[in-house]
């Protein structure tokens, strides 16, 4: 499986437990097909009469569409708190001033769970600053295989 791949699967695990990923606001990326041509896009606002302002990926520009022009709602970033509510109770992630995250593993010391301690066998870190998709390859595949 591609890093694409893993990558696509991490997020699609992360909208089912986070829906508002897709939500129609500022951040959001869409495609639109205002005639005939479809175009990628950001939402910068939504103004009084219900139309979208777009930032037009690739072209510089901003426009204003209807919410009838979207044809496709891809999202927005995925970040780590979305991955944190995929995952579950079985990652934290310690952070440090380096904007680095490190997760870690519950190892417990009981049958009940009550006992144990964090620990961090693999390395793998979180940048931060980045979301999802600009993560490590060994960030990502690790993340693949918990989810």
């Amino acid at each position: 499986m591609t890093n694409i791949e893993k990558i696509e699967a991490i997020r699609e695990a992360c909208i089912q437990c986070n829906p508002s990923i897709k939500d129609l606001v500022f951040g959001c990326h869409v495609l639109v097909k205002p005639k005939g041509n479809v175009f990628s896009a950001t939402i910068l606002d939504r103004n009084y009469a219900g139309n979208y302002l777009l930032k037009m990926l690739g072209m510089g520009t901003t426009a204003t569409f209807k919410e009838k022009a979207i044809v496709k709602i891809i999202g927005r970033d995925v970040q780590l708190s979305d991955v944190l509510m995929a995952i579950g109770d079985k990652i934290a992630v310690v952070g440090s001033k380096s904007s680095m995250g490190c997760f870690v593993e519950w190892k417990c010391k009981t049958e009940w769970g009550t006992s144990g301690s964090w620990w961090n066998n693999k390395n793998i870190l979180w940048n931060l600053l980045k979301p999802l998709h600009l993560q490590d390859e060994p960030t990502i595949n690790f993340l693949y295989e918990l989810i």
